[in-house]
């Protein structure tokens, strides 16, 4: 069996596992050392963090988190700050720019598809319309010959 290789955080002796729903607010990829920087200073006050510290918060039972993605790598980190200027709650996403892909890839078929339902409706829709349109002047002209209406009668009346 070949070896899988990935980064992660293991807990000492966690007793459990309880996860929440999170909503990335937004994705910011930090550039250069300052991935890093961040990885082993979750504590230190974080210029990215205190710049969108409005789009950090909890609402019922989802937080809604800033995604710091490695922008030389695959790594994330998962932030909710309740206010604060560093990670005050944060979580070590490993690969988390397959996650971010996936998810995009997920959004554009999605989008895809939806653009598909809708041409294929407005098709449907022109041809009915089309339909409908050719039957009412069909019946139009039969109750004007039942009335003994003609269309050169209707224009010297107007």
């Amino acid at each position: 069996m070949k070896k899988i290789t990935f980064n992660a955080p293991l807990n000492h002796k966690a007793y459990s596992y309880e996860p929440m729903q999170i909503e990335v607010e937004k994705v910011i990829p930090l550039y250069g050392k300052r991935f890093e920087q961040m990885k082993n200073h979750l504590l230190d006050d974080c210029p990215e963090i205190i710049e969108n510290r409005d789009l950090m918060y909890m609402k019922g039972n989802t937080a809604h988190c800033i995604l710091f993605l490695d922008a030389n790598g695959s790594d994330g980190i998962l932030v909710e700050a309740e206010g604060a200027d560093y990670a005050r709650k944060s979580q070590f996403i490993p690969n988390a720019r397959a996650i971010i892909e996936a998810n995009d890839i997920i959004f554009g078929l999605f989008a895809s598809l939806s653009h598909a339902i809708e041409d294929d409706y407005n098709k449907s829709h022109k041809k009915l319309q089309s339909k409908i349109d050719s039957k009412l002047q069909h019946m139009i002209r039969k109750h004007k010959q039942e009335l003994g209406i003609t269309d050169d009668h209707e224009m010297a009346m107007q």
